[in-house]
């Protein structure tokens, strides 16, 4: 059996889910393929892709009002990035299609069958945005949309109704990482009676070689937080800065982060350690020191660092939106919070010994993440 796995990058959330998939099927003996328009993103690299970053500029900067606080997409969902059709297969999973389903896709891939279609986040059953920021307007054809400048309030509607035209064309069957996006899915003006159904996201095998039993000993408190770009606003630090700039002035509290972080927030936390980009193993190495990471995501779907995190034996404080209370599990291997003064209150009654035993739970539920039983659950779901 053949499987194609399609994605616009090989990075970032969606293009890592990819290639663990990869990783999975070909650990239960299936042949799978990774498809993608580009190995890297374009907010690093413009112009490996100069007409479609132009789209994504038109996107954020002519369609999207200003203070709109998520990704939306639109003018990239009519632009076909793939340069050759793709080749059938027993199975096509979608993951993260933005920039590559414009009509010279439509009209050169007649023959898909038996497509799955990964919701990585909202967008694929939204006009436009990525995450609806409280709007409800995609359970109903996403009019008016609060995302979009009034005069073009039109465009989330048509390229709803396309994607609606899509998915009767070539019956996608749907797959949700978390129930929440799976209840959302359902809600939806495009869900609404369409096949979905509930799979986690996998971690590669990288994750489950070496962890930590535990925190370490000690009174430091060490809290991570890790992020591509820590000053994209939908990733909350600013939201919460208060309290971390005085949580980094007691000596009893280390804050250390992960990611590009500009000068503007290096100075409002300077007794933070920064530590730039690091890959994956890099990664691992960090969460094996510290006691608990924090997620502040304003939005979040999987949220694959908590996961992540989780196969280190290491508990997570994350805001109560989107599928983070499932990935702590209500609070079994994690703490949700709603706003700073909560934040400060968990921060202030933590104990080594209640992460530690936040953080062996995680670890065990980590397990069921690995890339072949995740690949399983597809095989078993999707080919017969």
């Amino acid at each position: 059996m053949s499987i194609n796995i399609v994605s616009f990058s090989r990075t970032g959330g969606a293009g890592n889910v990819a290639r663990t998939l990869i990783e999975g099927f070909s650990k239960i003996d299936l042949e799978a393929d990774l498809i993608t328009a580009t190995n890297g993103n374009l907010r690093s690299d413009p112009m490996q892709r100069p007409f479609l970053t132009l789209r994504a500029a038109a996107d954020n900067y002519v369609l999207k009002v200003p203070d709109w606080p998520t990704l939306i997409s639109n003018y990239r969902d009519k632009y076909s990035a793939l340069e050759e059709p793709l080749e059938n297969a027993d199975m096509t999973i979608f993951r993260w299609m933005n920039g590559l389903l414009g009509e010279k896709f439509l009209s050169t891939n007649n023959q898909i069958s038996n497509l799955v279609w990964g919701l990585d986040d909202m967008n694929p059953f939204t006009g436009v945005c990525h995450y609806s920021a409280g709007c409800r307007g995609f359970e109903s054809g996403c009019h008016s949309c609060p995302a979009v400048r009034r005069s073009f309030h039109n465009q989330p509607t048509k390229n709803l109704e396309k994607k609606i035209s899509f998915a009767d064309r070539f019956n996608p069957r749907y797959v949700a990482p978390t129930d929440w996006i799976h209840h959302e899915f359902r809600s939806s003006l495009l869900g609404k009676n369409r096949e979905s159904k509930k799979i986690l996201n996998p971690l590669p095998s990288k994750f489950f070689r070496n962890s930590k039993e535990g925190t370490e000993t000690g009174n430091n408190l060490q809290i991570l937080i890790v992020a591509a770009k820590l000053d994209d606003p939908t990733k909350g630090l600013w939201d919460v800065i208060e309290t971390l700039s005085s949580l980094t002035q007691e000596s009893s509290v280390s804050i250390t982060l992960i990611g590009t972080a500009s000068k503007k927030l290096k100075a409002a936390l300077p007794n933070a350690s920064f530590l730039g980009q690091l890959d994956s193993e890099g990664i691992i190495r960090v969460m094996q020191q510290k006691d608990v990471l924090l997620v502040p995501s304003l939005f979040e779907n999987a949220g694959t660092v908590v996961a992540e995190a989780a196969s280190q034996g290491l508990p997570t404080i994350a805001r109560r939106v989107g599928g983070m209370p499932e990935m702590t599990n209500y609070g079994e291997t994690g703490y949700l919070f709603e706003n700073q003064s909560q934040l400060s209150q968990i921060v202030g009654s933590l104990t080594k010994r209640e992460l530690r035993s936040k953080g062996i739970l995680a670890k065990e539920w980590s397990q069921k993440l690995k890339p072949e039983l995740i690949a399983r659950q597809y095989a078993e779901a999707f080919l017969k």
